[in-house]
């Protein structure tokens, strides 16, 4: 299971927009996906149409895509948002043992438990994992409502999502990252039980400045092995600046590590495209 962060942060927007507030009409969002937030209007004469559905001016779609990305996202303490989530988990699962339960399969364990014996068992244990295809899944995946555009990456494992592809991810206002939160409030979106049905594993991939407090992260880590916020959590130790420079600069930051959705690597060995969805992950920092 994967995409979990853009799939609840989507029905948040359209919960929120489109039945809730109702700032937008569905028909509206509708060709705003559809056309890729107007990135492939048809021309039409003087004017841009959609190939189906309403037509909606790109200075609207561009609005409307502004709406949405300013909606709270999974993986922040958000409540509104995360319980979205917990749900896609908790249904997730149930359908994963409902299937084991099927006659049809149950039928195929009894023979293989004859052919190999009382002792044999096999176990299905959901969990969460993209390894390092989550830009590879990403390209099967359409524009969604939480603003992103068809075939940009996913987040990794369950993590929250990486910040859009037409966003630099240091702004020019100073901050340091375009996405940010604290690590205490994210560790909140995932202290639920449905947590607990993911055997297989649902990591979390945080990345955090080189500066952060070490008692503070000691105290975190304590307090997540105690059980409050999930099953398993990496971390990346890297500035924004630090991964900008290492792209210009690879020979200088030879040791700079990342974690991608398994296992850690060495960042200046990446594909630029991995390299730049790493620079996008949110960055987590002391509240």
């Amino acid at each position: 299971m994967t995409g979990i962060s853009t799939a609840a942060d989507s029905l948040y927007v359209i919960r929120q927009l489109v039945f809730g507030t109702k700032e937008i009409r569905l028909d509206e969002l509708v060709t705003c996906l559809a056309t890729n937030w107007g990135t492939e209007l048809l021309p039409a004469g003087k004017h841009e149409q959609p190939a189906f559905g309403l037509a909606v001016p790109k200075t609207r779609i561009d609005e409307i895509k502004t709406i949405c990305r300013a909606q709270p996202k999974f993986g922040y303490g958000h409540q509104e948002v995360d319980e979205l989530a917990w749900q896609l988990i908790e249904t997730f699962c149930q359908c994963v043992r409902d299937a084991w339960a099927s006659d049809l399969h149950q039928a195929a364990f009894a023979q293989l438990k004859q052919r190999y014996g009382a002792g044999f068992d096999l176990l299905l244990a959901p969990g969460v994992g993209t390894f390092e295809q989550y830009l590879l899944g990403g390209l099967f995946v359409g524009a969604t409502a939480d603003g992103r555009h068809a075939r940009e990456g996913i987040a990794s494992d369950l993590s929250p999502a990486p910040l859009w592809l037409d966003t630099d991810p240091i702004p020019p206002t100073g901050q340091p990252h375009a996405r940010m939160g604290t690590l205490e409030q994210s560790m909140k979106s995932y202290k639920h039980e449905c947590m607990n049905q993911l055997g297989d594993g649902a990591p979390v991939d945080y990345n955090i400045p080189e500066n952060y407090p070490l008692a503070n992260l000691q105290r975190i880590l304590r307090d997540f092995a105690n059980g409050e916020g999930g099953s398993i959590a990496t971390f990346t130790v890297a500035d924004p600046a630090t991964m900008a420079a290492a792209q210009e600069r690879p020979q200088d930051y030879n040791l700079l590590r990342v974690r991608m959705g398994g296992w850690t690597e060495f960042f200046i060995a990446l594909f630029p495209a991995h390299q730049a969805q790493h620079r996008r992950r949110p960055l987590f920092v002391p509240s």
